[in-house]
This record gives structure tokens, sequence and C-alpha cells, in this order.
């Protein structure tokens, strides 16, 4: 343990660079699961490390799983250097553009500023002039996130199953298909302003707006004209965001991280951990068809003792039942330690199937619905429940959020009658748009981090946006 302490510790504070860090077990042991779990309890729970961190080692008892660990660890990844202020990933193969885009995506919170972009090599990496024909990255990193870096390393290796795991462009097409829902929902507040300042500005343009004001037809008509099509349109997209996305991303999950095998993913590299009450349930691999590999389940007693660890090779949900095979149970008491084994055991509780649904997927893309059942599940288990809750408020927020933008866009196009092309005005849409997603992320991860409670993160600036709009509409009038 000294050894792993040590080596942790030096890559978790960043003194040495990346690399891979396997805890073997003797074939059926729990050594390192046991002193993984002391970490989780003394250093996770009190917030001394940060549950990313956690992806810095794996725990196996397979020696082949180990050999593949770290021989996937250098399959696209190289080696890492500073460059003066900006970290340098020097990659066995070029990622591609779109690729470096979702990296930006994905990790954009673990840069200090600018993006993650490709880069050729400096002078000063003059020294390692085996490695100057690499292809790399550059990004400028907070030299804190090094959970997360990690992650960006394993997905940059993922890169590998490109062409290699049944990965094609008939799944590429897939993709692009089954993530329109989600972008549907989420771009319908900033379609929404774009159509009213494009739609209503080549009215104006033309005198056509200053023509139904002579007949008699108010703003405030044309103004409810405008918000009865962006209810209806709204009403559409929460429609879809509630029922439609949530399906179609998990198809989206299913074909990037395991289009050879329908491998659900999980973001922890140590399996699915569950809190039921005063069992702790680890899953190592879950598959669509509810079938569970490598299933730990602890049990504490009233002083938090572990009195019971069970460990089922496999697991399948039929019937109402989860199915057990190869079961070995290992009671704990004062006199020592019982082992009790057996082929099959049926039990009726062990991890709900709704709440693997639920674990699987980001909150941001999860329904309202699913959000109450987890942040209820969370909040029984004493768990942070924030980041969900705020997920949950923003499924209600989005679509008023549609609503503000509408309102806000109306004054503007009376305001400036016939001056300005089409190009201004969608220039002008797009600088609110900005404005208004820079604002909501920042006052969103406010509240997570400063404790604020989640509904005022979630509905403060699309409330800031109601009132300017209100103060627009008023001198409009």
């Amino acid at each position: 343990q000294d050894e792993g302490f040590e080596t942790l510790t030096l890559v978790q504070t960043g003194k040495r660079d990346m690399m891979p860090i396997v805890c073997i077990d003797e074939p059926g042991g729990n050594y390192w699961q046991a002193w993984v779990q002391f970490i989780k309890d003394q250093l996770l729970a009190r917030e001394l490390i940060s549950p990313e961190d956690l992806s810095l080692l794996k725990v196996t008892d397979d020696i082949d799983e180990a050999a593949d660990e770290i021989m996937k660890f250098y399959s696209v990844y190289n080696s890492m250097r500073y460059v003066r202020s900006k970290l340098v990933l020097r990659l066995h193969c070029e990622p591609s553009d779109e690729f470096i885009g979702r990296l930006n995506d994905e990790f954009g919170e673990i840069l200090e500023s600018g993006r993650i972009e490709k880069v050729q090599t400096h002078r000063l990496e003059a020294d390692d002039a085996h490695l100057k024909d690499l292809a790399r990255i550059a990004f400028q990193f907070d030299r804190k996130s090094i959970g997360r870096l990690r992650q960006m390393i394993d997905l940059i290796n993922d890169v590998e199953s490109i062409g290699k795991r049944g990965f094609t462009v008939g799944h590429a097409l897939l993709q692009l298909l089954f993530r329109m829902p989600q972008r549907l929902y989420e771009f319908m507040p900033t379609a929404l302003l774009l159509g009213t300042l494009i739609g209503l500005g080549n009215l104006a343009a033309n005198s056509e707006l200053v023509a139904l004001r002579s007949v008699g037809i108010s703003k405030q008509r044309i103004l409810w004209s405008i918000l009865k099509v962006g209810i209806v349109l709204l009403l559409l997209s929460m429609w879809v965001g509630e029922t439609v996305a949530p399906t179609t991303e998990g198809y989206v999950r299913s074909l990037n991280k395991t289009s050879d095998l329908n491998k659900i993913a999980i973001r922890s590299r140590h399996g699915l951990w569950v809190r039921d009450g005063s069992r702790y349930i680890n899953v190592q691999e879950i598959f669509p068809d509810y079938r569970m590999t490598g299933i730990w389940v602890y049990e504490l007693d009233e002083q938090y003792k572990l009195k019971r660890a069970s460990f089922a090779k496999k697991a399948v949900y039929e019937n109402g039942l989860w199915q057990l095979s190869e079961i070995r149970h290992s009671l704990i008491s004062e006199t020592g330690i019982e082992t009790i084994a057996a082929d099959e055991e049926h039990w009726e509780r062990l991890v709900s199937p709704d709440l693997l649904d639920v674990l699987t997927v980001n909150p941001e893309q999860m329904g309202a619905q699913k959000l109450k059942k987890y942040i209820r599940y969370l909040d029984e288990n004493e768990l942070n429940s924030r980041r969900y809750q705020l997920a949950y408020y923003n499924r209600f927020a989005v679509p008023l959020s549609g609503i503000a933008m509408l309102l806000l866009a109306v004054p503007f196009v009376f305001r400036s009658a016939r001056a300005g092309g089409l190009g201004q005005r969608i220039v002008l849409g797009i600088g609110i748009a900005i404005a208004f997603n820079l604002t909501s992320r920042v006052l969103s991860n406010t509240s997570v981090v400063y404790d604020i409670p989640p509904i005022l993160g979630a509905f403060l600036p699309t409330l800031l946006v109601i009132f300017i709009a209100s103060i627009a509409l008023k001198k409009m009038a």
C-alpha cells in the first residue's frame, strides 16, 4: 500500500507524468478492492479527492485484463510534456477536427483559457527528437484536474476503436440521427430568437409591419400571434426532450462506446457503484439486457462495520428477480470469517433496472420524471443531489427561456424598424444567444459550487431576460 499511495499521490498531484496504475489481486481476492473502498470512505467522502481521481487506477484479479489496461493506455497516447505554459500530449495518430471539437466540449472545464488544439512539434522539444514525428495536441491545463485529464487520455485511446471494433460510417450517421432530438430540445430557444428576428425583421424591412399597424392590428396582437406559434414549438420540443431524446441518447452511448459488444459504458473505471441503505454494490460490467458481471455486495451493520461481502460472477434480471451465478459469501464476525459458496441464487433486491437506466445517462439528457426519481434516491441515501436538482429545474427553465427570447426579440425588431439587414439581425441574435448561454452556464455552475439553491441557478438567467424584455416591451408600447 505504501508504494501504491506514493505512486497515486505523485500522479494525482501532477508531480510525475501520467501512467497506467494497475492493482492486481489474486484470482477471486479482494485486497485491492477493500483498499479502494478505504480510499473512498476516508478521502472521497471527505472531499479530499475528486470522484474523477479514481480514474487514475484500475483494480483487477485478471492478469490479461491488467496487460490490456497497460497496452491500451499507450495505444494512441504516447507521452506528455509542458512546453512553456501549455501541456502537450504526443499521440501515435492524428485526431480529426471533429474529435478535437468533442474534446473541447467534454473537457473544456480543465482549461485555464483557450481551447484544445492540434499543434506542431515545438523547438523546445528538441531533446525528444525521437518523438518529433508524433501528432500533438496542446492546451492551457489548469494543473489540478488530473483525474479528468486521465479520462481525456482514455477517450483519446478509444480513437483506436474506429474501424477496428465495428465502428463504421453507418454508426456515425446513426449517431447524427439519434442526436437530433436532444439538439432540437437544446437549441429551440435560440431558434425561436433567430426566427423572430429574421421573420419580423423582413416584415419590417418591407414595410409590412407598418401595413399591419395601419389596418388596426396592434403591436400586442402581433406579439400574441408570435407567442402562440412559439408556445406550440416549445411544447413540441418539451415532448421531444422528455420522451424521444433520452431514448435516442441511450442509442448514441451504446453506438459510441460499445459498437462491438453492445455493452453499456459506465464512467467510472471501476464499474458502477450504488448505495442502497446499508449495502454498497459494485458492478464491473453492465449489458443492455440487464446482464451484469463481477458483482460485489458489501453489507454494513449498525456501527458501519463490514459484516458481509458477497461476490457473484454473473447476474441477469428475469421475471422480476435477479438470478446470480457462481456466488461466494464471506460472513465477517468477531470469531472470524466464514465463507459460503453457491452455484446459483435468486434475489428480489439487487439493483433496480430503472436505476441502471438513470445512472448511465448524463443528468442534462434525462427526463424530468427520471431526474425526480434519482434525486429521491440520492436524498434517501444522504448523497449529494445538487447537480441532478439543477438539471431537473433546467427541464422547465429551458422552455421558459424560449418564451423569454421571443419577448426580447420583438422590441428589437420594432425599434429598428427598417434599419439593418438580414446579416445584422443574425449577428444580433447569435450575440444574445451566446450571452444568455454563457450567463446561464456560469450561474448554474456557481450554484453547484457555492451551495446556491439549484432552482435559483436554473431560473435566474431566464428571469433576468424576462425582466429586460418587459422593460423593452413597455418602452415599445
